[in-house]
């Protein structure tokens, strides 16, 4: 009992850690006064003092996996070994593929081969490097290589074919599951397969229907002060992202430490992605070469096959932009102008030039019934431009340009575009005041409603066939229109 806090310390006191600690000190007391508890009085002294301290804690994906699963293995105890493996295994897959969305078919051979030298082998090395470390510093820095050296092999062993990208079941399948994985081990032996069987067949259907899903979307990420939509047709037909997001950094000292490299899409995209299944990309279009729309596209590339990277003509013989790409991936780049062929209307640029704000690619499709316009980071002039191109231009839902800084969204142009909705991306709080308090008067000023990432996080149109209808993440007052 002297050495559990301790131990918990050492193993970097997550949720499984202390709930293990707690189980076991129970276990310990009980001993101690002459009354030996049974191993589900001490999963619930555990849970009741988890949550008092964590009150999110079965809201958290390690605090369902961890007490979830121990709980299985304590009203699995009676099974043989094979079908107790079989049991937890149908337990955790609804919480991981709910929680992260995929799956490892080597998850079963590593814990085979893992879990073992934990105790025999980490916990000793960390216990020695820790205690030793301050006087034997080579001791230490030996420890840490051997943990480290541990740590590439679990690395490695991820990036082994067998990784199936399931997608997020609805909340109330993933709980029908672990009901059902309970009842069917309340079943004799001899009745499991078949029941098993029914199981298997409804994982089936639902990663087919995940997979094939019978809407289409057009979904406007919460990226903070940056770009990044999803065109998703029925059935995953054809998906394309129009930017990625990204960071706009700031230059810093030689003396400043760097910091380790992160994209803030593998929260937002990449895991909304994962969730809906989506392994491929038919096309990313990037807009222009400002950071905050194409600064995640390392994360994109890492999770996703991109069939084609569409870039405004001129921007792609830039080559700052491209020198963190693959060849590979050089060689699927491909320039676009007024005229040239794609899934996606191009309005904008007229001629190749500078990828900056004004030579950004300006995009139209229809969804669901509706026009949708894409204006990147175009500013009035492009805009101008456009209009004494099509003079009869019209769209129903707009994605106004820069953010809705006063650059942009000239009156005369909204004017003529006449849309029944428009968007705007921009971050809470950003220090360029976007959207514009200009912008906002052009469109209060023409009756048109506005729906803005920084106060509705996510927006979502979602349709079947010729019909849709808006979401958004954030709940506030006031509904998007029909």
């Amino acid at each position: 009992m002297f050495f559990l806090p301790g131990y918990a310390i050492l193993a970097g006191g997550g949720s499984g850690v202390t709930r293990a600690c707690w189980m076991r000190g129970v276990q310990l007391m009980g001993q101690r006064l002459g009354r030996l508890p049974d191993a589900l009085t001490g999963w619930t002294v555990a849970l009741m003092v988890g949550l008092l301290t964590n009150p999110g804690l079965l809201v958290e994906l390690g605090g369902q996996l961890s007490y979830g699963l121990s709980l299985g293995l304590i009203l699995l105890r009676r099974e043989t070994p094979r079908w107790r493996q079989v049991g937890l295994l149908l337990l955790g897959l609804p919480v991981l593929l709910y929680g992260i969305f995929q799956w490892h078919v080597l998850t079963l051979v590593a814990n085979w081969l893992v879990v073992p030298l934990f105790s025999v082998v980490l916990l000793p090395v960390t216990v020695v490097g820790t205690v030793l470390g301050l006087w034997l510093p080579e001791i230490a820095a030996g420890c840490a290589r051997l943990l480290g050296a541990f740590d590439a092999v679990l690395t490695w062993a991820a990036q082994l074919p067998g990784n199936v990208v399931f997608g997020r079941p609805p909340w109330w399948l993933a709980l029908t599951w672990v009901g059902l994985t309970w009842w069917v081990f309340s079943r004799p032996v001899s009745r499991r397969r078949t029941w098993l069987m029914v199981l298997g067949v409804s994982y089936g259907l639902a990663f087919g229907i995940i997979h094939h899903p019978p809407t289409g979307e057009v979904s406007f990420f919460d990226v903070g002060q940056g770009d990044s939509i999803l065109i998703r047709e029925a059935g995953n037909r054809r998906v394309s992202l129009i930017d990625v997001g990204g960071r706009l950094t700031v230059p810093q000292p030689p003396w400043a430490p760097r910091a380790p490299v992160s994209y803030g899409a593998q929260a937002t995209v990449v895991a909304y992605l994962q969730s809906r299944g989506i392994r491929h990309l038919d096309a990313v279009y990037l807009t222009h070469h400002d950071a905050d729309h194409i600064g995640d596209l390392p994360a994109i590339l890492a999770n996703f096959e991109v069939a084609t990277i569409y870039v405004p003509a001129g921007m792609e013989t830039e080559a700052a932009w491209q020198r963190h790409l693959p060849l590979a991936v050089r060689q699927r780049v491909r320039p676009l102008q007024v005229g040239d062929a794609a899934a996606l209307r191009v309005w904008h640029p007229l001629t190749p030039g500078v990828a900056d704000n004004g030579g950004s690619l300006a995009l139209q499709g229809q969804f669901g019934g509706r026009r949708f316009l894409f204006m990147g980071d175009l500013d009035q002039a492009g805009e101008r431009q456009m209009m004494a191109l099509a003079p009869t231009l019209r769209t129903d839902v707009l994605k106004v340009g820069h953010h809705g800084s006063d650059t942009a969204t000239a009156p005369e142009f909204i004017a003529q575009l006449r849309p029944a909705l428009a968007i705007i991306s921009s971050g809470r709080h950003n220090r360029y005041g976007h959207p514009s308090p200009i912008t906002q008067a052009t469109l209060a000023q023409q009756q048109i409603p506005v729906l803005n990432t920084q106060e509705r996080g996510m927006i979502q149109y979602t349709y079947w066939g010729q019909r849709g209808w808006w979401t958004t993440a954030l709940n506030l007052k006031e509904e998007p229109p029909e």
